[in-house]
């Protein structure tokens, strides 16, 4: 059960974070700055002090007549709008509380505090749901609780916002063992299988389907995310803005998904 038993504690992943130079300014992206070095030290008490402290001084007042949300890339933006339909006017916050509200829940979970890891996770997610790592983490979460249907249902949800190769076959990975567990040996050894080759070239594209279809879980990435790569990467090749990234990003995606188009 190699996923069950990661002890990793998924602090904020940006790895070139300590090599740019912060706005001074930029309170939140200075707090994680400190909030780094002290983890490498593994100084687990002085950043969670840190994180509160942080926290206390800038609190997330939120006004209930909006929907607030933050993203770092306007992607993430376009995706949000086509997956899903705000019932409240959108905010768009300048602040970046997602990564600090990841970061604190990482802290949490060193301290055996679960359910308070899981109110911030939960506001990581509700500021950008359309990302995985708050529901990879909730989702181990679950697996402690032995709460094996919202493992499931929380993986289901993070392939459904999956936008590249490695999210996507990670999440049926992380399927994979929560399948095993449960004793249902024949999903779980494709999704394995799966995650090893990075591909569906090498399957039987009815068997495949067929058994996922039993399952639920979702074929490939989400169609409608697919649509907002090609319409970025469109955009991007007419005004000559590109540096074939859209271009490349949209392709990686689509040609997984062409795996279970008719021929």
């Amino acid at each position: 059960m190699d996923w069950f038993q990661q002890q990793n504690h998924d602090f904020p992943d940006d790895d070139n974070l300590l090599k740019r130079k912060i706005p001074e300014d930029d309170e939140f992206q200075m707090c994680l700055e400190e909030i780094r070095k002290l983890e490498r030290k593994r100084q687990w008490d002085s950043s969670k002090k840190l994180f509160e402290d942080f926290l206390e001084k800038h609190p997330l007042d939120l006004d209930n007549e909006y929907e607030y949300h933050y993203f770092s890339k306007p992607i993430e933006k376009a995706i949000f709008f086509e997956l899903f339909e705000p019932k409240k006017e959108v905010m768009i916050l300048k602040d970046n509380f997602y990564d600090i509200f990841m970061g604190y829940a990482s802290i949490l979970r060193v301290f055996d505090e679960y359910s308070k890891a899981k109110s911030y996770l939960m506001l990581a997610h509700d500021l950008n749901p359309v990302r995985t790592s708050p529901l990879f983490v909730l989702a181990r979460i679950y697996d402690n609780e032995y709460e094996g249907k919202l493992v499931e249902k929380t993986l289901k949800e993070a392939l459904a916002v999956a936008q590249d190769t490695y999210d996507l076959f990670e999440t049926y990975g992380k399927l994979a063992d929560y399948y095993e567990v449960i004793h249902e040996d024949e999903i779980s050894q494709l999704l394995r299988e799966l995650r090893k080759k990075r591909s569906f070239e090498s399957f039987d594209k009815t068997y495949v389907e067929n058994l996922f279809n039993r399952y639920g879980i979702q074929l490939g990435f989400n169609p409608k995310i697919i649509d907002v790569y090609h319409k970025n990467s469109v955009s991007a090749h007419f005004s000559g803005s590109d540096e074939f990234g859209a271009y490349y990003d949209y392709w990686e995606l689509a040609e997984i998904n062409l795996f279970f188009e008719d021929e």
